[in-house]
Parts: structure tokens; C-alpha cells; sequence
């Protein structure tokens, strides 16, 4: 079981992604949460056949804005028989002539669950 953090996925965040404040959307950002696990997920569980089950609580700690770089980091909490669960941090990499530095924005638990062609609960292969 993994415990350390793994590097799932990164974004860009561009205008689109800003809303009136000049700030990441939050909707957007939960939406790369959700793929970014999904993802981790995905290899995880070797199965590309699987739905979000259950987000926890989302309480978005730092603002992002226009050009920051967001690192999005998963590790295993539990494997379940169909069900997998892990937690989501999401850092906002900064970037200056100097130095770089990471700061955590958010961070959450996931549950996956892996299904089968009729759309139901169905057990996953573990490594």
C-alpha cells in the first residue's frame, strides 16, 4: 500500500479557469480533484471502469490565481473489496527568479468504486 504521496496530476491555471474575483474557480478545482484522483485511481486499481463514490469535506485553504502551477498528490488510505480510498493534497507551486516553493490549497479523502458493464459495485484486482 502506498503512504508516501505520488505526483497524480498538474494544471495550469489559465484565464478560463478565473472567475470575476480573478481567482481559480472553485468548481473547476474540485473537478481536477475528482480527475487527478481518478486517475490515481485508475492505477491503482488497474481498471478504467470505476465512479467517485464520495468526496469529503472540501475547505479551500489558499486562493490560486492566473499562471500558478497546481500539483495535485494521492496516496492509498484503505483498499476495499470494490471500493478504494485515498486522500488528495493540492499544492500551488510558486515560482520566482530565485526559488520555488509549494503551498498546500486544499486537501481531501476520495472513495472510488470500481463497477461492471451494467453499472454495478464489482471487486477489483489488487497488486
Amino acid at each position: 500500500m502506498n503512504t508516501k504521496p505520488v505526483l497524480s496530476y498538474r494544471r495550469h491555471v489559465k484565464n478560463e479557469d478565473l472567475n470575476a474575483a480573478g481567482t481559480l474557480f472553485g468548481g473547476r478545482l474540485m473537478e481536477w480533484c475528482d480527475e487527478a484522483g481518478a486517475l490515481y485511481a485508475f492505477c491503482q486499481m488497474k481498471t478504467k471502469k470505476l465512479v467517485t463514490l464520495k468526496v469529503s469535506e472540501l475547505i479551500f485553504k489558499e486562493p490560486s490565481k492566473l499562471g500558478d502551477i497546481l500539483e495535485f498528490y494521492a496516496y492509498t488510505i484503505k483498499e476495499g473489496t470494490t471500493s478504494f480510498t485515498l486522500k488528495l493534497e493540492v499544492q500551488r507551486k510558486t515560482i520566482d527568479d530565485d526559488s520555488v516553493s509549494n503551498t498546500l490549497m486544499l486537501d481531501c479523502e476520495m472513495v472510488f468504486v470500481a463497477i461492471d458493464g451494467n453499472g454495478k459495485p464489482t471487486s477489483w484486482k489488487k497488486a
